[in-house]
C-alpha cells in the first residue's frame, strides 16, 4: 500500500531506494530480533547490560568518526551527482576526515581505560565496543544514498546482517561470550564496508585528499556533527548514561526495552532517509514542493507511529515475556513509557531532517538539540538513581518533547511553519540570537 502510494508521488529511483532501505532495516532490526530471546536468556540481565553498555559507548564513538557525514555527505553527493570530479573530492575528503577523527578517539579511549577500567574483562569489552563503533563509522551507505542508487549496496548490507545473526548462535554460548558478539559484528561490518568502498570507486576516480580538502570537508560536516552528537545524548548514549547510576542488571532491563522501542522507531527511518536527498534538492529550487513532500511523508509515518505506540503500550507484557523472557519483567514499565517514542521520533525527524537541514538551518537546530541532550543527562541524574530503567525512559521522552516544542517555536518565529504551510524563504543568519534566548529560557523553566 505504501509502495503504491509512493509510486504515484515520487520518482521510480526514490521508490527503489525506499524499498532498498527497508530491506536494510529488516536486516538490521527485524532479523536480529530472532537473536534477542536467545541472547537475553544466555547472557542474563547483568551480562546483557554489560554488552549493551559497551555497544552504547562504541556507537557514540561511531558518531564521532561518522561526523554527521550521513547527512552532510549525502547532501553534497546529491547536489553534485553526475560530476565525477566533485564526487571524487567529496568521497576522498570524507574518508580522510574519518581517518583523522579516528586517531584521537583511539588515543583518548586508551588513556581512559588505563585510568578507570576495573578489570581486564571490562577493558576487553570497552575496546571491542570502540572497534565496533569505528567500523560502523566508516559505513558507505551515505554515498550511494546521495546517488539514489541503493539496491546493490542494500543487498550487501542485508547479507552482512544475516551472516551476523546466524553466526551469533555459534559464537555466543555462555555469559562470558558477550565479547564474541561485539567482535563478530565489527568484523562483518568492516568486510561490508570494504566491498561498498570498492563499488564507490567504480563511480569516481581514486584520489587521496589533500589537507585543504580534508579541512574543508570537516567544516562542511561540522554542524551536522554537532546535531548527531547532541541527538545521541538522548538516543544512542542512553544505556551508557544509565550505567553511571545503576548496576548492570538495571542497565540490561532498560536496554531490552529500548531495543524493542528503537526497532519500532526504525520501521519509519528508511522512508525518511530515502527522501532526504530529494527534499534537500527541492529546498534549493522549489520550497513549496519541498514542504509538500515533507508533509506527505509525515502523514504516512505519523499515522504508523501512533499505531506502533499503541501496540507497544498495550502489548508490552507479551512483547517483553516473548522476546526477553520472564527474567526481564522489570523492563515492562520502561517499555510502556517508551511507547510514545516512535511518534516523538517521527515528529522530530520531520522538523529537523526534512525541513531545517535541507534549508541550512543547522545552527538553531544544533542549539536546541544540544540542549535536549543536556536536559536528558540532567533528568537522568535525578530520575535514574531512584527509578532505574523507568526513570531513564521518562527522561528520554521529556527531552524529546522539549526538542520538538522548541524547534516548532523557532520555525514559527521565522515564518517557516511546516505544519500550517505558512512559510517564506529562510534567512539562516538572522534571528539566531533571539532563538538562542528562547531556547535558554525554556531550559531554565
Amino acid at each position: 500500500m505504501i509502495s503504491l502510494w509512493l509510486s504515484k508521488r515520487v520518482s521510480r529511483s526514490v521508490t527503489h531506494n525506499i524499498l532498498a532501505l527497508y530491506g536494510v532495516y529488516v536486516a538490521s532490526f527485524v532479523i536480529p530480533l530472532v537473536t534477542i530471546p536467545y541472547l537475553s536468556r544466555v547472557l542474563g540481565p547483568a551480562g546483557w547490560g554489560e554488552v549493551a553498555t559497551a555497544q552504547s559507548l562504541g556507537m557514540y564513538v561511531g558518531y564521532v568518526v561518522e561526523y554527521g557525514f550521513d547527512f552532510s555527505g549525502t547532501r553534497e553527493v546529491a547536489r553534485f551527482r553526475g560530476d565525477r570530479t566533485r564526487l571524487a573530492n567529496v568521497l576522498s575528503g570524507v574518508l580522510a576526515a574519518k581517518v583523522l577523527l579516528m586517531l584521537p578517539v583511539l588515543a583518548v579511549t586508551w588513556v581512559a581505560v588505563l585510568w578507570t577500567s576495573p578489570s581486564a574483562a571490562h577493558s576487553k569489552l570497552v575496546f571491542t565496543g570502540i572497534f565496533l563503533g569505528i567500523s560502523y563509522g566508516f559505513n558507505m551507505m551515505w554515498f550511494f544514498q546521495g546517488l539514489e542508487r541503493m539496491r546493490l549496496v542494500a543487498g550487501i548490507e542485508i547479507g552482512s546482517k544475516i551472516a551476523t545473526t546466524v553466526a551469533t548462535f555459534v559464537v555466543v554460548r555462555s555469559v562470558r561470550d558477550g565479547y564474541n558478539l561485539l567482535i563478530l559484528s565489527a568484523i562483518v561490518s568492516l568486510i561490508a564496508t570494504g566491498i561498498t568502498l570498492a563499488l564507490a570507486y567504480k563511480e569516481v576516480d581514486f584520489r587521496i585528499a589533500n589537507w585543504a580538502n580534508t579541512v574543508q570537508t570537516l567544516r562542511m560536516g561540522w554542524t551536522t556533527f554537532i546535531f548527531k552528537c547532541s541527538s545521541g545524548l538522548f538516543s544512542t548514549a542512553n544505556v551508557l548514561i544509565l550505567s553511571f547510576f545503576a548496576p548492570p542488571a538495571v542497565v540490561g532491563y532498560f536496554s531490552g526495552a529500548e531495543k524493542i522501542s528503537r526497532a519500532a522507531c526504525g520501521t519509519l527511518s528508511p522512508l525518511s532517509r530515502a527522501l532526504f536527498p530529494k527534499i534537500s534538492y527541492l529546498a534549493r529550487h522549489n520550497l513549496h514542493a519541498a514542504a509538500k513532500t515533507a508533509r506527505r511523508v509525515l502523514v504516512v509515518s505519523g499515522g504508523a507511529s501512533i499505531l506502533m505506540g499503541l501496540g507497544l503500550f498495550f502489548g508490552s507484557g507479551f512483547i517483553v515475556n516473548t522476546f526477553l523472557g520472564v527474567n526481564f519483567r522489570l523492563a515492562i514499565p520502561a517499555l510502556q513509557v517508551l511507547s510514545v517514542l516512535p511518534l516523538i521520533t517521527t515528529l522530530n525527524y520531520a522538523v529537523a531532517i526534512h525541513w531545517m537541514l535541507p534549508m541550512g538551518l543547522e545552527k538553531p537546530l544544533n542549539f536546541v538539540t544540544l540542549q535536549g541532550g543536556l536536559l536528558n543527562i540532567v533528568l537522568a541524574c535525578f530520575l535514574a538513581p531512584s527509578y532505574g530503567q523507568t526513570g531513564m525512559a521518562g527522561s528520554i521522552v521529556v527531552s524529546g518533547l522539549y526538542v520538538f516544542g522548541a524547534l516548532c517555536w523557532i520555525l514559527h518565529r521565522r515564518r517557516l511553519n511546516l505544519f500550517t504551510g505558512n512559510y517564506t524563504q529562510p534567512n539562516t543568519g538572522e534571528d539566531l540570537a533571539a532563538d538562542a534566548v528562547f531556547a535558554t529560557g525554556c531550559a531554565e523553566k
